[in-house]
């Protein structure tokens, strides 16, 4: 869902196709500043350092990010939130960090919590900046249920990665939303 939206939102692949390993800055360091910055400045203020112009949100159904910002008025409590793993394409162009968060509304005492999926992108100019953000209210993410990751030297063919996505997602099947 997150690949179909991207592509619908035209958020495609603008970093160079070749880039050097050494020079890619570290995605999981980066969100972790995001996250620094939103605590010190707020969530508008961190958006507007690491957004790139034509980022999407879900705020539940895709938005353009800049736009929705630009038309809601920040959330006054408290949201903090740390990746718990991250991936990297082969060619280092595009990242996707994930993790848990927790908001706590400024006049409640109880967090609500969830999990979170960025999807980043390399700048021209090195720098990662956030195409796409998406969160869902769930349980924290355990650690030992994240998959292993797969080298970027062994061949993924079309067939392997659909297999390992039939694999991750075989769950969400049987996930009932309720609305509240």
């Amino acid at each position: 869902m997150a690949c179909a939206s991207l592509a619908g939102y035209g958020v495609g692949r603008a970093a160079p196709a070749e880039v050097p390993v050494a020079a890619v800055p570290d995605v999981i360091a980066t969100d972790r500043e995001f996250a620094q910055a939103a605590l010190e400045s707020g969530m508008r203020v961190a958006y507007d350092q690491y957004l790139a112009v034509d980022a999407v949100l879900f705020r539940p159904l895709p938005v353009r990010a800049r736009d929705w910002l630009d038309t809601h008025e920040p959330a006054t409590g408290r949201l903090e939130w740390a990746p718990a793993l991250a991936e990297t394409a082969c060619d280092s162009s595009l990242a996707v960090t994930l993790g848990n968060w927790s908001y706590t509304a400024k006049d409640s005492l109880v967090a609500d919590t969830g999990q979170y999926l960025t999807a980043w992108r390399l700048s021209a100019g090195g720098e990662w900046r956030i195409v796409l953000d998406q969160s869902i209210n769930l349980p924290a993410m355990p650690a030992a249920a994240l998959p292993a990751s797969a080298s970027c030297d062994e061949a993924s063919s079309p067939e392997k990665l659909l297999a390992a996505e039939r694999k991750l997602n075989s769950g969400l099947r049987n996930l009932r939303v309720s609305e509240t």
